[in-house]
């Protein structure tokens, strides 16, 4: 079982006398704000506390006894959305907005090739264009035609699905 980001920065914490963020940030090889994050939350949970606040960065050392939980109190409230919901999602935000795979696939954590499967599904059954062709290094561009509501289109044995027009678009036939 591997350990979080929490779990890895208490392990380290607690074999100084005291600390700065930015010794912590270097040797668990993460970003200020990642940084910042860690230590605020074992601030909160009283395990950390600031002892040198008139420098700069401020110097911190564990409390005396302190042994945080890590284990979450309640059930996480927000589900993840399916990838094809946030691939949907990203596309319907940007409108009638030009876009590329690339650009969905970074705001949407979900693989290029998924993106582009979903994608070509879409343009087969008319609801995205593709305005241009990937050329001389230059990703294809699209552009969304029918945006028919919050949720995603689903690709089906029979066809295309639209749940916000509760209408199947059958194979073979465009709209």
């Amino acid at each position: 079982m591997s350990l979080s980001l929490r779990q890895l920065a208490w392990k380290w914490i607690e074999t100084k006398p005291e600390f700065m963020p930015n010794e912590l940030g270097r040797e668990l090889d993460i970003s200020n704000c990642q940084t910042r994050s860690v230590i605020d939350c074992l601030v909160k949970k009283g395990c950390v506390t600031a002892i040198k606040t008139k420098t700069k960065p401020y110097v911190f050392q564990a409390v005396e006894g302190a042994n945080p939980s890590f284990t979450r109190d309640r059930p996480n409230p927000h589900k993840r959305t399916c990838g094809r919901q946030r691939i949907w999602k990203s596309m319907v935000w940007r409108g009638k907005s030009r876009f590329f795979v690339s650009d969905i696939a970074d705001a949407t954590g979900v693989s290029v090739s998924n993106v582009r499967r979903y994608i070509s599904d879409l343009v087969s059954y008319g609801y995205i264009n593709r305005l241009s062709h990937a050329r001389g290094g230059r990703p294809a561009s699209f552009i969304m035609l029918i945006c028919s509501g919050a949720n995603y289109p689903q690709i089906t044995k029979k066809g295309l699905y639209d749940p916000n027009r509760k209408i199947t678009i059958l194979k073979g036939s465009s709209k």
